[in-house]
């Protein structure tokens, strides 16, 4: 799939779930996104590039009140791509959870 394709697809998922997207200028065609808890944990998303029919989502938890870290990996088939965005969203926010109560 190619990079407009894919970044067409990031970009109304990211309007729909309200994410404010952003890219580096060293590798524009990375795509990132934060999101953050009522309680100060927050998780940063990186969307890389297409690599062979699969696109990779990282997601870092880069703040924690509680000092524990978290690492989460997708390799999502381009043809699961959405589902894969969904996915990932979930479970940082199952995250949250956890502690919010």
């Amino acid at each position: 799939m190619s990079y407009d394709e894919i970044d067409e697809i990031i970009k109304k998922w990211s309007k729909k779930n309200k994410i404010h997207l952003m890219s580096e200028d060293n590798s524009p065609h990375r795509r990132y996104f934060y999101i953050s808890s009522k309680i100060g944990e927050t998780f940063q998303f990186v969307i890389e590039p297409d690599i062979d029919g699969y696109i990779r989502i990282d997601a870092h938890l880069i703040e924690s009140p509680f000092n524990e870290e978290g690492h989460f990996i997708w390799n999502v088939p381009t043809v699961q791509f959405v589902h894969g965005l969904d996915l990932s969203l979930g479970s940082a926010q199952a995250w949250f959870k956890r502690k919010e109560g």
